[in-house]
């Protein structure tokens, strides 16, 4: 069974393993972020130039007629050319 002193000194190389991985991931990012095209931190972003907000033309509204099945059934007799019911 291992001594205390060993599992501490287990756990110290792991906490330096981990430190030294913060540090690596932590340049990594600050590398990220000097190589991107993003304005650096703190800029004003209202003074930015972007693209100009455009509208589409509003849709054109049609009345629609609202059909009677009693006229239309009527009109397609007249016409000689009944409708027959469903089946279902």
């Amino acid at each position: 069974m291992p001594n205390l002193l060993q599992i501490i000194m287990y756990l110290v190389n792991k906490i330096k393993w981990q430190n030294s991985l913060i540090q690596l991931l932590n340049d990594y990012i600050t590398w990220l972020e000097d190589a991107g095209d993003r304005p650096p931190k703190g800029t004003d972003i209202t003074k930015l130039d972007y693209n100009k907000l455009t509208l589409d033309d509003p849709p054109k509204v049609v009345k629609i007629e609202r059909a009677d099945y009693k006229y239309l059934l009527k009109q397609a007799v007249e016409a000689g050319k009944p409708i027959k019911p469903v089946r279902r």
